[in-house]
């Protein structure tokens, strides 16, 4: 069970940040903070309503701003987004110093990346700059994705990505960049912006790719501070009540103007092309709201600001000109370049597909080892230096559109990697936040046959349905057999479920009607009340517990709180699978379990999968059910979960 329910945790923002929305030192920040999930609330230095009860007056200096106030009360001033991830708990150590694959992205390319590499057993290390996911995780829907027949957001295709990668074990190191690599014998020597050094048997270049540039005078002064290039979620919320003008004709810029048509007063589309039938789909369109759209627009050389807070740029369309707050460019892009030390040819992008490749080179240190993709032959015996590059960096028309030809790489190329003696014995670090032996010892072990069958009978007694079982495939066959098909289900964030694989059959079977997925889909802005609702009155939960008492009581811990209400009594029906390890003696050896065993565990994965940290804020302890039936226990004879 785990204790941080991401995609029900309350809106109430743990993080506030103030400070001049024509600031693009706030932008940048508020952007990380999005893109990596993290709610935050934003007051501007104008609201004079809101700002005395953030901030005390001496704190008012413009040169103090932006201003960011942690959770634990930390005022960072000025902040920076290196500040805000090191306050957040979202920096972290490489957990090892030498890696079989270090991988520089973790958009789409480098995430698969990740997950075949990790599941081949290489130890494999992502670095990125910003959040998981690329420009694909700031898309607000993406429907030609393999497997997803309903869609799927960029920002949860992400999630998902990532939560997977980190399950076969790789790592990935969020707000750091891979800023040089150098030769070190039979590989390489990888520098990170904040001079951390790593060595890589193996490099992957994943750095996706970058928006076109236009072309205006005195539009990069303006970068940040009214114009955006790509701009997502964080800027379409301030954008509220505001003109935006959205400058491109492909999908990126119809994405733009559905998220931007929701806050704004007026969207403006300026396509260069006659129509948007040849550059768009369908898809975008359909949904656009109050938008005007000017068709064969050309830049002209006037951009500048304007006095009133909602007019602070000004674009022209020849002799014409549009008065706007915003103005968002989403035109073609192009490979984001990676400057690093290395002696190499231009990326080979000449492949329809866009898996970049670079050319065999040489230097003084002899052949650097690359792959060319379209030979699609590895040759790793030949030479003791491998480098590859993978990804988009040709025009980012149709999202993810590419990312069959970046799984076929990694599925030739990573296996063989991981067959070429690559790969060494590398000893992994032991982590400061694990528990200690003494807790592993009392709370890891699976617990005798009497003692659970002890527990089923007490459970009984106390109006608690019991299934007991000795393998994760029976519970899964119990679970199925207990659920009516059709049913409304929500599956509580759980290594239970997912281990035994109750999480994917109510999600993927199609025998149900899964909540979670629906929720992924949601506007948490526009239908944060409906989302709630769903999330506390299911007809169905699955979930998990902490720890189950010998006499029969049931302690499960949370963080945000959101899965207990449903359990409680929201909920219909409640399913709960146990692993036998979770049985303990009585209240007091429950709660040691929860602080001394499952927390650790649990706030290592949640600062992994959601770069937050996890809290023992909320336990609920049951000790009798009135409704006979309601809540059902399934006890299973095998280690599960925490």
């Amino acid at each position: 069970m785990s204790m941080f329910d991401y995609d029900t945790r309350p809106i109430t923002p743990q993080v506030v940040l103030v400070g001049n929305r024509a600031s693009s030192a706030g932008y940048t920040i508020r952007d990380f903070l999005s893109r990596n999930g993290v709610p935050y609330d934003w007051v501007d230095i104008e609201d004079v309503e809101r700002l005395p009860a953030v901030i005390s007056p001496i704190e008012m200096d413009p040169v103090r701003l932006p201003i960011c106030i942690l959770p634990n009360g930390t005022r960072l001033a000025p902040a920076t987004v290196e500040d805000v991830a090191a306050g957040l708990g979202m920096v972290t150590a490489p957990a090892l110093s030498e890696y079989d694959l270090i991988i520089a992205g973790a958009g789409p390319a480098g995430l698969a990346a990740a997950v075949y590499g990790a599941s081949e057993g290489l130890h494999t290390l992502a670095v990125e700059a910003i959040a998981p996911g690329g420009q694909a995780g700031t898309t607000s829907m993406i429907e030609n994705y393999l497997g997803f027949p309903q869609g799927i957001s960029g920002s949860e295709l992400a999630t998902r990505a990532t939560a997977q990668a980190r399950r076969f074990g790789a790592e990935i190191l969020l707000a750091r960049r891979l800023v040089d690599l150098s030769r070190d014998g039979p590989g390489y020597l990888a520098r990170l912006s904040d001079g951390t050094v790593v060595r890589a048997r193996a490099t992957l270049l994943a750095s996706g790719a970058d928006w076109r540039r236009l072309d205006i005078p005195g539009l990069d002064d303006l970068l940040g501070s009214g114009v955006y290039y790509g701009a997502g979620p964080s800027e379409a919320v301030t954008c509220t009540g505001c003109r935006v003008a959205v400058i491109g004709g492909g999908n990126s810029a119809g994405q733009a103007v559905v998220r931007f048509s929701r806050y704004a007063a007026h969207v403006t589309l300026l396509v260069r092309g006659n129509s948007l039938e040849a550059s768009m789909s369908s898809s975008p369109t359909s949904r656009f709201g109050p938008t005007r759209r000017w068709s064969n627009w050309k830049p002209t050389n006037t951009c500048g600001h304007s006095s009133s807070p909602r007019e602070r740029t000004r674009v022209a369309r020849g002799y014409l000109s549009t008065p706007c707050s915003c103005a968002l460019v989403a035109c073609r892009a192009r490979r984001a370049p990676l400057r690093l030390g290395l002696p190499w040819t231009r990326p080979d992008t000449s492949e329809p597909g866009a898996m970049s490749a670079l050319r065999p080179v040489r230097s003084r240190d002899g052949p650097s080892r690359v792959t060319r993709c379209r030979s699609r032959q590895v040759c790793l015996g030949c030479l003791p230096v491998a480098m590859f590059a993978a990804g988009r960096s040709s025009a980012v028309q149709r999202p993810l559109a590419r990312v069959p030809c970046q799984l076929r790489w990694c599925i030739s190329v990573l296996p063989r990697l991981a067959e070429s003696n690559v790969s060494g014995p590398l000893s992994p670090g032991t982590s400061a936040e694990s528990p200690g032996k003494d807790a592993v010892a009392e709370f890891a072990r699976l617990a005798p046959e009497h003692r659970i069958r002890a527990a089923l009978e007490a459970l009984e007694r106390n109006g608690i349905s019991t299934h007991f079982v000795d393998a994760e495939v029976q519970a899964r066959d119990v679970v199925r057999s207990i659920l009516p098909p059709g049913a409304e289900v929500y599956n509580n964030t759980s290594r239970t479920l997912e281990v035994i694989g109750v999480a994917e059959d109510i999600e993927r079977s199609g025998r149900y009607q899964p909540l979670r997925p629906r929720l992924y889909r949601m506007d948490r802005q526009m239908q944060g009340r409906e989302m709630r609702q769903l999330s506390a009155a299911p007809d169905w939960v699955v979930g998990s517990v902490h720890a189950v008492t010998e006499d029969g009581s049931l302690l499960i811990a949370s963080a945000s709180g959101s899965q207990l209400g449903p359990i409680v009594s929201g909920a219909g029906h409640v399913i709960l699978v146990i692993g036998g390890q979770k049985i303990v003696a009585n209240l007091t050896a429950g709660l040691r379990r929860i602080y001394e065993y499952c927390f650790p565990l649990e706030d290592r994965r949640a600062r992994q999968a959601y770069g937050v940290a996890s809290g023992v804020n909320n336990i609920l302890i049951i000790n009798h059910v009135t409704t006979p039936g309601r809540v059902t226990a399934i006890l299973v004879n095998k280690t599960l979960g925490f």
